[in-house]
């Protein structure tokens, strides 16, 4: 099986003072020449969820040729845009399958609030979609908010309020790779058989200690499964590297300190 890629970007932050359009432009053209198979929005394209910030984060995106997800974030929620969410970008809860992977991204966003919630009428129909897929495909959930306290990013005060739950839920189903953003820090966990990505942000100056806006790269092998993080304009900092199987994930990260221009190395 030729390599499968996925590109996770999140918290574009369009209106944030001094937000970085000129970053997540750069970003677009190197996903261009990436060619990945599957782009993953983690939410957080606006500053405070008005039309017109939707409007410039679509213009900007819409210039990305591979195929693209899109899941909300606290701030997108803000001022009733989970409306303008869906007229501009589609359904809040989404359902992507391929060769490779099935995929399922899930709004946690609730509105005006920084916490994140998924809900028993969530989790119930997060629970359906996994429940007949192919067990030769991974497993991915994606959403904005993190399950798992990240390092480096200050005091945890919003994290999913019922994260407990979706945790218990997403081992239960054999979820592999869980994907989401929110707190600016890109960072990788292994929890028992799934890996949880965080992605930095994309475009706010609030970078909590990364050298600069950043997005990840997850390559996808037969039985492997290695993750990245770009730096935008710079090199790549690889994550760790797993095996994945029916079971999920099944080996340890060779994990690295040091970003460098070939993630291979």
């Amino acid at each position: 099986m030729a390599k499968y890629t996925i590109v996770q970007i999140s918290d574009l932050h369009v209106g944030e003072s001094g937000y970085r359009r000129d970053m997540i432009v750069s970003a677009v053209d190197e996903i261009n020449k990436m060619k990945p198979n599957l782009v993953m929005v983690c939410g957080d394209l606006t500053w405070n969820g008005v039309r017109e910030q939707f409007n410039e984060a679509r213009d900007i995106l819409q210039n990305i040729e591979a195929p693209i997800i899109y899941t909300m974030g606290n701030h997108d929620a803000s001022n009733v845009g989970y409306l303008i969410f869906e007229e501009l970008f589609g359904p809040r809860f989404v359902q992507y399958q391929d060769d490779t992977i099935f995929l399922m991204a899930a709004d946690s966003s609730e509105p005006d609030l920084d916490t994140g919630h998924i809900g028993r009428e969530g989790r119930s129909f997060i629970d359906k979609s996994f429940s007949d897929v192919n067990e030769g495909l991974l497993k991915v959930f994606a959403l904005h908010h993190h399950l798992v306290p990240v390092p480096r990013s200050g005091r945890e005060r919003d994290n999913m309020v019922d994260s407990g739950d979706m945790l218990e839920l997403l081992m239960h189903k054999g979820v592999g790779l869980v994907l989401s953003g929110h707190r600016h820090y890109p960072w990788v966990w292994r929890l028992e058989n799934m890996v949880l990505v965080y992605s930095g942000t994309c475009g706010s100056i609030r970078l909590r200690g990364s050298p600069c806006q950043n997005y990840n790269i997850i390559t996808i092998g037969k039985s492997t499964l290695e993750i990245s993080t770009k730096l935008i304009g710079g090199p790549s900092r690889r994550r760790g590297r797993y095996r994945w199987g029916k079971r999920g994930i099944t080996s340890r990260s060779d994990y690295s300190l040091e970003y460098k221009d070939n993630p291979e190395e």
